[in-house]
C-alpha cells in the first residue's frame, strides 16, 4: 500500500469546514441573541435544515482540537528530532497563537469601543488587560477557545511522552479509554460535590472543566497522528465513488443525529467527519471545491476571531438583510473573509511602515556618526 500522510492542505480544508460550521452555529443556534428574523429555505420535520446544521456546527470545536492534536504531534516530533529544547516548542507555539490573537484584538477593540459595544462598566481597563492576556473573553464570548488551546499547548510535551510510552495500538486504546472515563464520568461526579460550590463560578474551575471535557478530542488527534490513520485511509479509499456516497450518507445522518447527542461523542464524530470529508474532497471533479476550502482554511483563525462581532456586536441588522438563511450564511462568510484579508493587509502596511522608520533611524544615526 502506498504510504500517504494527511497533508497541510488537507488540514486547511478541514479547518475551513470547521469555521463554516462555526459560522452557521453562531448564526442560527442562539435565537435569544438574534433580534432579526430570517426565512428558512428547507425544513426537515419540525426543524429547518439550517437548524440541524446549527446544532451540528458545535462539532467545530472538536474538529479544531482533533486537528490540533494531530498537527502538534507531528510538529513536536520534528522538534525533538532536531534536538531542540522541549520548552522552546511550547513557547513558540503559544507566542504564535498570541500574535495571531493580538493582531485581531488590536483591530476589533477600538472599533468596539467606538461603537459602544465593549466593556460597559467601571472595570473596563481590568477587563481589557485580562482579555488581552486571554485569561477572560469578555470582549467576545467566542474567544473562550484561546485559553483552552493554550493549556493544550502547555501540556503537549507530556501528551507526547505519554503517547510514546504506548507501544501497541491496544495500549493507545487503554490510555484513551482512561482519559475518556476521567473526563466524562469521574470528573462530573467529583465536581458535583458540594465542596466545589464555592469555586464553581471561578475562572480556574471553568478552565479545568473545559480542559477535561475537550481533552479526548485533542488526544484522539495525537493517536491518529502517531498511527498515521488518516494517511492510511486516504491511501486505501480515496477515489472510491461508492464509498464517498456512503460517507455522504453518513455525514447527513450525523447532522440529524447530533441533535440528540452531547459533546461526549464529539471525539468519535470528529475523526469520522474528517475521514468522510477528506475522502469526498479527493474526488477529481471536486478539485475546485478543495482549492476553495484550502484557501478559506488559510483565513480560518482570523475568521474565528472576527465573525461573531458582525453577528452580535457591530451590524447584526446588516448581516440579516439577505433575509433567507442560506444567503445570510454566505453573506457573513464573505464578510468574514474580507475582514480577514483587510486585517492581514493592515498589518502588512504597519510592518512595512515600522521597517521604513527603523531604517530611517539607522540612517540618521550613521549620518550623525560620520559628522
Amino acid at each position: 500500500m502506498k504510504e500517504m500522510v494527511f497533508t497541510r492542505n488537507n488540514t486547511k480544508a478541514i479547518k475551513a469546514i470547521a469555521v463554516l460550521l462555526m459560522i452557521i452555529h453562531h448564526l442560527f443556534a442562539f435565537p435569544d441573541r438574534i433580534s432579526n428574523e430570517h426565512v428558512p429555505l428547507i425544513s426537515i420535520g419540525d426543524m429547518t435544515a439550517m437548524g440541524y446544521l446549527a446544532i451540528f456546527g458545535k462539532i467545530c470545536v472538536a474538529l479544531f482540537l482533533f486537528l490540533g492534536g494531530l498537527g502538534n504531534y507531528y510538529s513536536y516530533r520534528n522538534h525533538i528530532k532536531a534536538k531542540k529544547k522541549r520548552g522552546k516548542f511550547v513557547f513558540e507555539k503559544i507566542r504564535a497563537l498570541y500574535l495571531a490573537y493580538w493582531r485581531v484584538f488590536a483591530v476589533v477593540l477600538p472599533i468596539s469601543l467606538f461603537l459602544g459595544t465593549a466593556y460597559v462598566g467601571d472595570a473596563y481597563l481590568v477587563n481589557m488587560v485580562q482579555d488581552f492576556l486571554g485569561v477572560t473573553s469578555r470582549l467576545c464570548g467566542e474567544w473562550w477557545f484561546l485559553s483552552l488551546y493554550i493549556l493544550f499547548m502547555a501540556f503537549m510535551p507530556f501528551f507526547y511522552r505519554l503517547s510514546k510510552r504506548c507501544k501497541s495500538s491496544f495500549a493507545d486504546v487503554k490510555i484513551f479509554a482512561l482519559i475518556y472515563f476521567v473526563s466524562f464520568f469521574i470528573w462530573p461526579a467529583v465536581s458535583s460535590l458540594s465542596v466545589f460550590d464555592a469555586v464553581r463560578a471561578d475562572w480556574i474551575y471553568a478552565h479545568v472543566n473545559n480542559f477535561l471535557i475537550w481533552l479526548p478530542c485533542f488526544y484522539m488527534g495525537i493517536i491518529f497522528a502517531k498511527r498515521n490513520i488518516l494517511g492510511k485511509i486516504k491511501a486505501r479509499y480515496s477515489g472510491n465513488y461508492l464509498l464517498c456516497l456512503a460517507y455522504l450518507a453518513i455525514f447527513c445522518i450525523l447532522i440529524i443525529a447530533r441533535r440528540h447527542m452531547g459533546v461526549k461523542y464529539d471525539c468519535f464524530l470528529a475523526p469520522l467527519l474528517i475521514v468522510a470529508a477528506t475522502s469526498i474532497l479527493e474526488m477529481p471533479f471536486l478539485k475546485w471545491l478543495r482549492r476553495a476550502l484550502v484557501w478559506i482554511g488559510g483565513h480560518s483563525t482570523n475568521m474565528w476571531l472576527i465573525h461573531s462581532f458582525f453577528i452580535y456586536h457591530w451590524c447584526q441588522r446588516i448581516i440579516f438583510k439577505p433575509k433567507y438563511d442560506i444567503l445570510i450564511f454566505l453573506f457573513l462568510t464573505a464578510v468574514s473573509i474580507v475582514g480577514s484579508i483587510l486585517i492581514d493587509y493592515f498589518w502588512k502596511i504597519v510592518i512595512k511602515l515600522f521597517a521604513k522608520i527603523a531604517k530611517l533611524k539607522i540612517w540618521q544615526f550613521q549620518v550623525m556618526e560620520e559628522s
